[in-house]
């Protein structure tokens, strides 16, 4: 292989410490930019020019020789349009005024950094657009088949390598948002290249504008295509799949100005994921990145020295012909992270620069000892010789030490395949500082791990041991400002693997007991949440007021803890309101078919005030007062408007006399009965184990066919419930008419129909808040990568994208 091309992200210097940390993904342009003139902090921008050199110097002396940047939008102002300049942007139009001085100060920068031999590549992501370009491309707007589009990216690209000299240009397609969204200065992107063609469109436009450039010049510049996708569209799997890899990329094979960029693992960056099956193959020089701040598992702002296995997939990697070189993300990465870390240029980061240095290490020289680059990165931290055998022995421990406390092994093996995904993440109870107490997260994990608790709950007391170990071995160090951030550092990571594990034991005892009826589960679980509940206050106590070293989001904890607290006391009262849905199903089977509208009518709105009302109740107790509130407000409007629909409708059937037509609000009543026994059913599960079979249920009915017989069977009872309720009403009737008897048998399904469809569009427009209210997965479902409505376009089939 030739000299490898080893990029580095060059973000750090250029967020601000004094504001507050934003998503890690790109550049914190939301640090930067102003929204009055003159649109750009030039104050922070010349203190991070300042950074920006340094971090050069610092990241060329370990070998280093590439940065990577953001983003085409904020350093174009397309003036290369064929329309001519000024164009999009306007002689006085805000956005060419900021555009114009980062390209003046980012020039400037960029021949800097060339000076000190390193390479820049812009990183955009396709489509992005900000208001005035999005009036530019017209009504067909952001469309592949609008030339306008590729128009200004082809101006945008060839404005990039004249105007300021940038050596490549980096291009993700995967994951709209994220780092462009910004509510004040409107820079937006969204998901749309989604099939195979889409995908060899965008590549052939793009690059025949680079390569159309370097024919003019001596000076090559490259495309770098990143394959990063999460299940979008038909290229969901285009960064795992070798087989739509090559489909994508085959009519490319032997251009050498294009590059494809892969994440070294099978999905994002955890543990326990397969090296990607892409890297390897084709006949394209490819760019592997790897993550040096490890964002899932802590921020590395504790431990852990991922040489070992850097080593392994380095080694593996570099005997494969398409290598290009690699990609290290020393900040890039990360959302609900508070602490203003930045590497090189803000905080203690002496875990991140570790790993930054042993990476270029071994790259450069695969045929490194790992042990020998550790010590080399131990002689720079200025300990001698007995020290230095101290802290390499608690450095090696340390990534095994995060693996213990931070995964469920058995689940992170055989994490499943979901939402269109090879698999879904390895570790999914943790996101980023958030510990997620979602029932549809915990379903997953208690599914591979049921078959030896005891295991599982032993891996965290296992890191916990380890720890402590590493902790002694620290204490004995010489005293220095090393040996403090280690300790400082470590005690902060045993006060969150504490949470950790006392939370592992209260949800697997919870579940065990829920699924199995073991009273031992039953009462290790309740102490275990008296333990999660200390826990979590000592380390709150501990690092609340904490700049460097914040506690953890606890909010979804909390609320676990406030349920389980209630369960005793709720269980009961499930159990009552079980029972008063059994009675209220009699009282609704005497009155079906009464011949008298308003019998019918005030027995079916009594129902629904005594199920709603005593349902509202046991939800108050349960998850608060705004939910119950929707919930019982919901029930009776939609029995209600659902009523009132089929009534209008009844009205027109003119042939039919008045005083035979059948009463709407019976068969209103009818369609009240599977509502009714569905609550009922419910509740009674609630009493018995309280809600995780139910929500055991739901996650295993995604892939589990047991689980999909036994809801279809309680879906086949209640809409069995329905038919006989509407049988009886019509049968009841008096009358001898088959219409008549027809309509009264079909107008309770119709208005159950009308109250579901109501209810699924709802729901629709408001996933994240049903999410969060109903814990079904992830609260941070939503608030980071692509829109929920975007994600839930996509799996319908739909395409268009958002509208600025």
């Amino acid at each position: 292989m030739a000299e490898p091309l080893i990029l580095i992200d060059g973000i750090s210097p250029f967020f601000d410490a004094r504001k507050t940390p934003v998503r890690s993904w790109s550049m914190p342009y939301s640090h930067m930019d102003l929204a009055t003139p003159p649109y750009v902090d030039a104050g922070h921008l010349e203190r991070a020019a300042e950074r920006f050199l340094r971090y050069c110097d610092s990241v060329r002396e370990m070998g280093y020789n590439g940065l990577i940047v953001g983003n085409l939008l904020h350093l174009t102002t397309l003036d290369k349009v064929p329309e001519g300049p000024e164009v999009i942007y306007g002689r006085r139009d805000p956005y060419r005024l900021r555009h114009r001085f980062y390209k003046a100060y980012f020039g400037r920068l960029i021949r800097a950094a060339h000076a000190k031999g390193l390479r820049v590549i812009v990183e955009t992501d396709f489509p992005a657009w900000t208001p005035p370009l999005r009036d530019y491309l017209g009504p067909e707007g952001l469309s592949l088949d609008n030339p306008r589009l590729w128009q200004a990216y082809r101006a945008g690209v060839v404005e990039l390598f004249e105007d300021l000299q940038v050596d490549g240009i980096s291009v993700r397609i995967g994951e709209g948002g994220g780092a462009y969204d910004d509510p004040n200065s409107r820079y937006l992107s969204t998901v749309l290249i989604k099939t195979v063609p889409d995908a060899q469109k965008l590549i052939r436009e793009l690059l025949s504008a680079v390569e159309g450039f370097n024919r003019r010049t001596d000076y090559r510049r490259t495309l770098l295509f990143r394959t990063w996708t999460i299940g979008l569209g038909a290229i969901g799997r285009l960064h795992t799949d070798p087989a739509l890899y090559e489909a994508v990329f085959r009519p490319f094979y032997g251009r050498r100005d294009l590059l494809t960029v892969i994440k070294h693992v099978a999905m994002d960056f955890y543990d326990f994921v397969p090296r990607n099956a892409t890297i390897g193959i084709g006949g394209l020089q490819q760019i592997v990145e790897f993550q040096a701040r490890r964002e899932f598992e802590g921020f590395n702002l504790f431990p852990n020295f991922r040489g070992a296995s850097f080593a392994a997939d380095i080694r593996f990697f570099t005997g494969k012909p398409q290598l290009a070189g690699v990609s290290i993300w020393s900040a890039n990465g990360g959302f609900l992270f508070e602490a203003p870390t930045y590497y090189r240029c803000n905080g203690p980061d002496e875990w991140i620069d570790l790993n930054v240095f042993a990476y270029a290490q071994l790259v450069q020289h695969p045929e490194r000892e790992v042990a020998g680059v550790l010590q080399e990165w131990l002689e720079r931290q200025r300990l001698d010789d007995a020290d230095r055998q101290i802290a390499a022995r608690v450095l090696n421990h340390s990534s095994d030490v995060v693996r213990k406390a931070f995964y469920f092994e058995a689940y992170a093996k055989r994490a499943p395949g979901l939402f269109g995904l090879d698999s879904i993440p390895s570790m999914l109870w943790f996101w980023w500082t958030r510990p997620s107490t979602a029932y549809g997260v915990q379903s997953l994990i208690f599914r591979e791990v049921a078959a030896d608790v005891p295991e599982a709950i032993e891996e965290g007391r296992a890191a916990e041991k380890a720890l402590k170990e590493m902790v002694a071995g620290a204490k004995s160090l010489s005293p220095s400002g090393f040996r403090n951030r280690l300790l400082e550092s470590l005690d902060y990571e045993a006060s969150v693997i504490r949470v950790l594990n006392s939370y592992r034991e209260t949800f697997l005892n919870h579940y065990q007991w829920a699924l199995t009826g073991d009273t031992r589960a039953y009462r290790d679980w309740r102490a275990a949440l008296l333990g999660l509940k200390e826990n979590c206050a000592a380390h709150l106590a501990a690092y609340r007021h904490s700049v460097h070293l914040p506690p953890l989001d606890l909010s979804d904890l909390a609320r676990m803890i406030r349920d389980d607290e209630r369960m005793v006391y709720l269980r009961p009262v499930a159990g009552l309101v079980s029972l008063l849905n059994v009675m209220a199903l009699g009282w609704v089977w005497t009155s079906l078919g009464s011949g008298s509208w308003k019998r019918s009518f005030s027995t079916g709105l009594s129902v629904l005030v005594l199920c709603a009302t005593s349902g509202a109740i046991f939800t108050i107790g349960y998850q608060g007062f705004l939910l119950a509130a929707a919930m019982a407000g919901y029930v009776f409007l939609a029995w209600i408007g659902a009523s009132a629909i089929l009534w209008l409708v009844w009205r027109g059937m003119a042939d039919v006399p008045r005083e035979r037509r059948p009463a709407l609000s019976a068969a209103g009543l009818a369609a009240v009965v599977p509502l009714v026994l569905w609550q009922a059913v419910i509740m009674l599960v609630f009493a018995a184990r309280g809600p995780v079979p139910i929500y055991w249920a739901l996650a295993n009915a995604v892939d589990r066919s047991w689980a999909r017989r036994m809801l279809m069977g309680l879906l086949g009872m209640c809409l069995a419930a329905l038919l006989a309720a509407a049988a009886k009403t019509a049968r009841n009737s008096g009358s001898h008419s088959l219409v008549r008897r027809l309509g009264t048998l079909l107008a309770p399904a119709l208005s159950l129909t009308v109250a579901t469809v109501s209810l699924a569009i709802l729901v629709s427009q408001s996933l994240p808040a049903v999410n969060d209210v109903l814990r079904i997965g992830p609260s941070v479902f939503g608030q980071a990568g692509p829109g929920v409505r975007e994600l839930s376009s996509v799996s319908l089939g739909r395409s268009s994208p958002r509208r600025p």
